[in-house]
């Protein structure tokens, strides 16, 4: 099983004031990941650095377009999934 380095928890993600009651309520209800950030050479971003790595970035997201019908209606439900992001 993986084990998160305290970098990398839900918990110690740094948010505003005002959403760290939020980001407490969704660590405990939902798993959440760290999109995989990258720069151009390949290196992986720390999700500490989002924010000002990120802010009036350009950047590439591959990402995979799911689709699936739900229900007798058979409802479209559309789901992209980021499979990385690239810092131009």
């Amino acid at each position: 099983m993986l084990t998160l380095s305290t970098e990398m928890r839900t918990m110690d993600w740094p948010v505003q004031e005002h959403l760290k009651g939020a980001l407490t309520h969704a660590a405990e209800t939902h798993n959440i990941s760290p999109f995989p950030v990258f720069d151009l050479d390949g290196e992986s971003i720390n999700p500490s650095d989002y924010t000002c790595k990120l802010s009036g970035a350009i950047v590439r997201v591959c990402f995979a377009l799911m689709h699936y019908s739900i229900g007798r209606d058979k409802k479209s439900v559309f789901m992209a999934v980021i499979c990385d992001i690239v810092i131009l």
